[in-house]
């Protein structure tokens, strides 16, 4: 399934240490991150991902973003008018 997450980001520095560190160890297997752009403030970042459930992929990325962000979660319906999504990548 396809999960849009916003991620308001309230300690940049700490977001770019989150981030940094789970670039280093890479992404779990199971999720495919197909487009990650942040605003130009730097306080919102906005995340297209593919899982297994919002349950699985929000307990990852809470505790990777855990005292930078609060993020929330937006499961997609696939089938709505003007949807564009990339195509599904097999696990």
């Amino acid at each position: 399934m396809f999960i849009q997450v916003v991620h308001n980001i309230g300690d940049k520095d700490a977001w770019a240490q989150r981030l940094a560190s789970v670039e280093k160890q890479g992404l779990p297997t199971d999720f495919t991150l197909h487009s990650s752009v942040t605003s130009k403030d730097g306080t919102t970042a906005f995340c297209l991902w593919e899982a297994q459930s919002v349950d699985a992929l929000s307990a990852f990325l809470n505790d990777a973003t855990a005292g930078a962000a609060q993020n929330t979660y937006y499961p997609i319906d696939e089938t709505a008018p003007a949807t564009s999504l990339p195509h599904s990548v097999p696990a």
